[in-house]
């Protein structure tokens, strides 16, 4: 949820704005953050050994420090005057969807690391892509320009809904591969499962989304 309300008031909230950049150098040093939103995403992020496995919590803490770096590295692509690489734009999203502290979140404790982690890269392109899928229209609604469709569409030259259409088919080989991957060990497989029903449903039925005045 703080990750989520950093990426709705960064930048227009003047203390975030401030603040966000010097994130890491105060993490790092253990210092007290300048905000008290700031600080408590730091104490979320130095108690996550304490809730997780120790490679669990690395890659939870990774990923927080990256969305970090993403706020950062957003704005300045934003004063760029076109998008040629696509690949950047798939860097800017994996720093910004934090898919591999969702990951941790979709698997129990107890379950081994191993289980899971090959699919740990197909499982990012997941997480980010229903994500894209589910919030272009409220992104198309909003002229909000600076997101994956619309950036891959302007990196490759391509009409968004061509670009949307693509982004659809690597989502679903993504999921089909992943239930390959993972179809060895029922539990991780089951968890997975549920992971994604339960990761639609709370998109398609959010209002945020606005994907009621679909009809879907």
């Amino acid at each position: 949820m703080l990750a989520t309300y950093f990426d709705n008031v960064y930048p227009d909230d003047p203390d975030t704005l401030v603040s966000v950049p010097d994130f890491i150098k105060h993490f790092a040093s253990s210092e007290k953050q300048p905000t008290k939103m700031l600080d408590d995403f730091a104490s979320i992020l130095a108690e996550t050994s304490q809730l997780f496995g120790k490679v669990a919590a690395d890659f939870i803490v990774q990923a927080g420090l990256r969305f970090i770096t993403r706020l950062i590295l957003e704005i300045h692509s934003k004063s760029e005057p076109t998008h040629k690489v696509d690949r950047y734009a798939i860097f800017l999203r994996e720093l910004s969807g934090i898919p591999e502290a969702y990951t941790m979140f979709i698997f129990p404790k107890d379950l081994p690391y191993n289980l899971y982690v090959q699919a740990l890269p197909l499982l990012r392109e997941v997480i980010n892509f229903m994500n894209d899928i589910t919030s272009f229209y409220k992104e198309e609604c909003e002229n909000e320009m600076h997101n994956l469709i619309s950036l891959l569409s302007e990196a490759c030259r391509e009409l968004k809904s061509e670009t949307l259409c693509n982004v659809v088919k690597r989502c679903i080989q993504a999921h089909e591969r992943i239930l390959g991957v993972l179809s060895p060990h029922e539990e991780v497989h089951s968890s997975y499962e549920k992971f994604v029903k339960g990761y639609l449903a709370f998109h398609l039925g959010t209002k945020r989304y606005r994907l009621s005045k679909l009809n879907l």
